[in-house]
């Protein structure tokens, strides 16, 4: 965290992780396991005033594959083999504070998620189909949070 005189903030934190689940003799990447991860931001305020930037990333979440045999059978591949790609989001927020007689504080406040309107692949709906070419697997995937618009107001209590 640094503090950049007189009307800014910048920070950032990293992390390194690795999670996993024991089956007996085999080990598995957890669902959720993202080996590297980023967050970063940047504040800016001036009397009434504020603004504030924020970046996540992270690497893919783990997945799973389910593979159609020549039997028009479904099966597992090895469980959490494959990864979603990379996460990435943008935040921006924008704020005005009007201080009240009571000791307290009125805050409105617009912010937009995901910013840059990323998509973000998290999950999939497979299905098997049949056609006249034989029996097919379709996948379709769904991504986290679109771009999302925030308008609100926060009453701080002295």
């Amino acid at each position: 965290r640094w503090e950049l005189p007189p009307d800014w903030l910048v920070w950032a934190s990293y992390s390194l992780s690795k999670v996993s689940d024991d089956f007996g003799e085999t080990t598995v990447p957890r669902t959720w396991d993202q080996r590297h991860a980023l967050v970063a931001g940047l504040n800016w305020s001036r009397g009434r005033w504020g603004a504030s930037l924020n970046s996540q990333w992270h690497t893919g979440w783990r997945r799973n594959e389910l593979l159609l045999l020549p039997d028009s059978t479904l099966e597992l591949a090895p469980r959490n083999l494959q990864a979603w790609r990379n996460y990435l989001s943008f935040d921006a927020r924008g704020t005005w504070t009007r201080p009240l007689s009571s000791g307290g504080a009125l805050q409105m406040y617009l912010e937009v998620d995901n910013v840059s309107s990323q998509f973000n692949p998290c999950c999939a709906d497979d299905r098997i189909i049949d056609g006249a070419g034989g029996t097919g697997l379709s996948r379709e995937i769904t991504g986290w949070l679109p771009r999302i618009y925030l308008i609100g107001a926060t009453w701080q209590l002295p």
